[in-house]
């Protein structure tokens, strides 16, 4: 097995620099571990590589090491790649300290910058030390480790074309396949989930340079589905962008239009800008379960296994009732049951602790015993922080209706589970069916919009707005 970055010393980690050459153009690649520490179980070893005394490991991501791999490169007609392993276990964007990593690779030279080790996926960063930018992916994603939060099954892999240039070998494109972890394996998707996929990688994107101070020599990449793949371009100059005004009129109850859907009409819209009639305090929201519409989101050779629900004979996901596309889920009940049935989450969603969350999905009760949704916060340390019942349907018979519980995560929380029951009917076999679920965590920055309008920093992945004003109903113009 080929490898790089890991050796029987420092030393020998230091020479396994990769040199393939791909049709004539050379690359160099290096591994470095910026995680000094020691590693799980019951004899603590230490990750990284040492000289004396002498210890196998990794190389670590000192800058040193960085420098000499990086100088001892550039020049030498070879792409420069240096692959870190760095960062915060399942945080969203990459640390100060490694991002400062990124850019000294890249201030001495390097083409290319790679990272991993959150387990989630980052979006891709741009940083220009005078020659132009350079691509900066700050995490892959998961690729096929099982863990307890929903996040980790998104991953990508980064499909790379240099050419031979004038001034040696250089990036020309950078395209991302989505894939999702199913069953301990990695599946590609399509359709629909690799456009969510689209709009999340783009987000992240955007989110990484509204993070880093004015001046910053930091920006981000624009990334957008097409053709199967995820393309990046180093900016909005590079890609066509059209502006499209969906009018809407929202009704006001107790002053609060409540979360309204963007609906994007393509999987690589984003919301731009707002407008209202009249003076109103608005939020965007995005929904961090992306998979409550009970659809399939990878290529596979089965089909609506819902495999991120627990499912059992009692509740499931099926095709024959459904508010939109082709899933749904339902619970199941008889008056001769002996209690409640239960489908739930399998993973934790990772939720910011201190922030606004609003559960919402849709149900439809046929014969239905009491429906009931319960929410799960878990403590940043793991242990469960409360279980409580939020919202209680005695409806019996009903069509598709929505349900709504806002909560403000505690700060010393950081994943949330949603839990959905039918208690048995008085009589019968009772039928619950569920779609269109939404863990919708809300922006903290209040938006004041008026006739004048608010415009959002683009690509974004905004899948909610909600508004405060006087009077019975608003009128919106999301851009």
């Amino acid at each position: 097995i080929t490898y790089y970055g890991a050796g029987v010393n420092r030393s020998a980690a230091a020479a396994t620099t990769l040199h393939p050459d791909i049709n004539g153009v050379g690359l160099a690649m290096q591994g470095f571990c910026n995680l000094s520490g020691t590693s799980y179980g019951d004899t603590p070893l230490h990750i990284i590589a040492y000289d004396d005394p002498t210890k196998g490991g990794a190389l670590p991501a000192y800058t040193s090491s960085l420098d000499d791999f990086v100088d001892g490169e550039v020049g030498g007609g070879r792409l420069t790649v240096p692959i870190i392993h760095g960062g915060t276990e399942y945080a969203l964007m990459q640390s100060s300290g490694t991002r400062n990593d990124f850019a000294r690779t890249v201030d001495h030279g390097a083409d290319l910058v790679i990272a991993h080790h959150p387990h989630v996926v980052h979006g891709i960063a741009t940083y220009d030390a005078g020659n132009g930018p350079v691509y900066v992916v700050g995490s892959l994603g998961n690729f096929v480790f099982d863990q307890e939060r929903f996040e980790v099954f998104r991953s990508y892999l980064a499909v790379v074309d240099v050419v031979d240039g004038a001034n040696g070998p250089a990036v020309e494109a950078v395209n991302l396949v989505p894939i999702r972890i199913d069953d301990y394996a990695p599946r590609l998707m399509a359709g629909e989930a690799l456009d969510k996929m689209g709009r999340h990688v783009a987000h992240m994107s955007t989110q990484e340079a509204l993070a880093e101070d004015p001046g910053s020599n930091y920006g981000s990449a624009v990334v957008y589905a097409a053709g199967g793949r995820l393309r990046v371009a180093m900016d909005e100059s590079q890609v066509s962008t059209t502006d499209l005004v969906d009018q809407r009129s929202v009704a006001l109850s107790g002053g609060s239009t409540g979360p309204v859907a963007l609906d994007p009409y393509a999987g690589n819209d984003a919301l731009a800008a707002l407008h209202s009639d009249v003076a109103a305090s608005c939020q965007v929201g995005r929904d961090l379960l992306n998979i409550g519409d009970f659809e399939d989101p990878d290529v596979d050779e089965t089909f609506l296994e819902g495999d991120v629900w627990e499912q059992s004979e009692y509740h499931y996901v099926q095709s024959s009732e459904t508010r939109n596309g082709n899933g749904a889920g339902v619970l199941l009940r008889k008056s001769s049951s002996s209690g409640r049935t239960s489908m739930y989450l399998l993973e934790e969603v990772e939720v910011t602790p201190g922030s606004t969350v609003t559960f919402q999905g849709w149900s439809k009760l046929a014969n239905a015993g009491d429906f009931e949704v319960s929410i799960r916060l878990r403590k940043t340390s793991g242990s469960t922080y409360s279980y409580t019942d939020e919202h209680l349907d005695t409806g019996v018979n009903h069509d598709w209706q929505s349900f709504t519980i806002n909560k403000t995560i505690p700060s010393n929380v950081d994943t949330v589970q949603i839990y959905l029951r039918q208690y048995p009917p008085s009589s019968g076999e009772g039928m619950v069916f569920l779609d269109d679920i939404s863990i919708i965590q809300w922006d903290g920055q209040q938006l004041a919009v008026d006739a004048g309008g608010v415009t959002l920093p683009t690509p974004n992945a905004w899948d909610f707005v909600r508004c405060s004003a006087p009077g019975n109903s608003l009128d919106l113009d999301l851009t």
